[in-house]
């Protein structure tokens, strides 16, 4: 799966820009809140499409997925989630440290935790875990 292994190309398309940018406030926290609320309302999280729907384990590309109502695996929704934070412009790939576990199902699973200023957010949009 291409993003669990190495990290992937965060792009900077104008779509993506203009959804980050409707996303975006004055405060990094409520930016953050805003980013994880869209993608919880656009990306669906049935476990059983993990293996329903392999095929989706392999998207990278997040200018092709950001905009269309879907199931996206927990590595594509952290890929999105990224993505769309460096492109508000104020969040650095620095910020957002990317979680590899092992599911009580046995699976894989990513998640992200991301900076901002002297706090540590879990932010796991696959299982709806904002913390």
């Amino acid at each position: 799966f291409p993003n669990f292994i190495g990290n992937a190309k965060i792009e900077r398309t104008s779509k993506i820009k203009k959804i980050a940018k409707s996303l975006r406030t004055n405060n990094k926290e409520k930016t953050l809140k805003n980013v994880f609320s869209y993608i919880k309302k656009i990306y669906s999280s049935e476990r059983y499409k993990l293996f329903t729907l392999p095929w989706k384990h392999f998207y990278s590309n997040v200018n092709k997925v950001i905009d269309k109502k879907q199931f996206l695996p927990c590595q594509v929704q952290d890929l999105v989630l990224k993505t769309l934070l460096v492109n508000t412009g104020q969040f650095s790939e620095r910020d957002l440290k990317k979680r590899i576990t092992i599911t009580p199902f046995g699976t894989l699973h990513q998640y992200c935790l991301i900076k901002i200023n002297s706090k540590i957010f879990k932010a796991d949009p696959f299982f709806s875990i904002l913390r």
